[in-house]
């Protein structure tokens, strides 16, 4: 048997992979380990490493280590693990990792559980909100979050009207799934869909809720100018026009001025606040020396913003 020497190379790997032999003894330093292909569905193989003990690649116990997943009819290999001490030239390709594929999941289930809700309230929510938890979130999300969710509405010039169910399906952990989404995305993505609709009457209803609220709290914004949302809109548009990399900002808040140079980046965007963590040492003291050492500024505390000599934001004085 050939006896491959680590780190091996990534056309070395998928040469194994798809050959027909279901283990590739590799050697590092002076101990024999193995690479090992492990078939759990048809045209699908897990891969691991059994490790010789006291080898640096695994624990001392030599036990297996899980390295990927590996689809035979595309070679391509899932929620890969392979450490430059394994394969030298490997590059993970972050669209197949296991977060990025859980991602994507759940992006699809919700989008299918929109197109099959919609607007059918009558059909798939339930009547009333039973659940203590479910109805805590609402509270929650009206009393909190729905301002904040109306004021980014706001940034972008929404049509109340585009306000509709979202569904906030969420599976956080992939278990036995994952191979059937592998194999079949479309099938896995409707069967979860469909479970979700037929079990969760509940979520469904705690959603149309939400879009209510939102919808609500978004048109009451639209009629109030005066709201401290609409500040945060004119910072935001001034620096995106502006196209800066950098800005000085001029801070008060009901005392002397503060100058600082920052990041523009940081102002696009809804913000209830702004961070000064990223400004440059000196000016990070003098901020600190006027406002405290854990001080935050918003909006409303800003006097002007400048791209180097030409203001590109300044606040509106009193009785404007």
């Amino acid at each position: 048997m050939v006896i491959k020497k680590l780190p091996i190379t990534v056309a070395e790997l998928h040469e194994w992979l798809q050959g027909d032999d279901p283990a590739m003894s590799v050697m590092g330093g002076l101990y024999t380990d193995a690479l090992i292909k492990f078939p759990v569905a048809e045209g699908v193989e897990y891969i691991y490493i059994q490790s010789a003990p006291g080898t640096m690649i695994c624990d001392r116990r030599g036990n297996f280590r899980f390295c990927g997943i590996y689809l035979r009819d595309s070679d391509q290999i899932y929620n890969g693990k392979f450490s430059m001490e394994l394969v030298r030239d490997w590059v993970e390709d972050h669209e197949r990792t296991e977060t990025a594929m859980l991602r994507d999941f759940n992006a699809a289930v919700r989008l299918r559980m929109e197109e099959i809700v919609a607007e059918n309230r009558e059909k798939y929510a339930a009547k009333v909100l039973t659940s203590s938890r479910l109805k805590a979130e609402l509270e929650h999300y009206r009393e909190y979050e729905s301002r904040e969710d109306a004021a980014r509405r706001l940034l972008i010039a929404s049509d109340p009207a585009n306000i509709r169910f979202k569904a906030h399906f969420e599976h956080r952990k992939w278990g036995d799934e994952l191979i059937r989404y592998l194999t079949d995305r479309d099938g896995t993505v409707k069967e979860a869909a469909r479970d979700y609709i037929a079990h969760g009457g509940e979520e469904i209803l705690l959603d149309f809720l939400k879009a209510d609220i939102l919808r609500e709290r978004y048109i009451e914004l639209l009629k109030d100018p005066s709201d401290p949302a609409y500040t945060v809109k004119a910072v935001s548009d001034a620096v995106e026009k502006s196209h800066a990399k950098y800005v000085k900002v001029t801070i008060s808040k009901g005392g002397p001025e503060v100058t600082v140079m920052t990041e523009a980046a940081g102002f696009v965007g809804y913000h209830s606040y702004y961070d000064p963590g990223c400004l440059l040492s000196a000016d990070k003291e003098a901020f600190e020396q006027a406002f405290g050492k854990y001080a935050d500024y918003t909006a409303q505390d800003i006097v002007r913003i400048a791209r180097g000599t030409k203001t590109i934001y300044e606040a509106p004085k009193g009785g404007e």
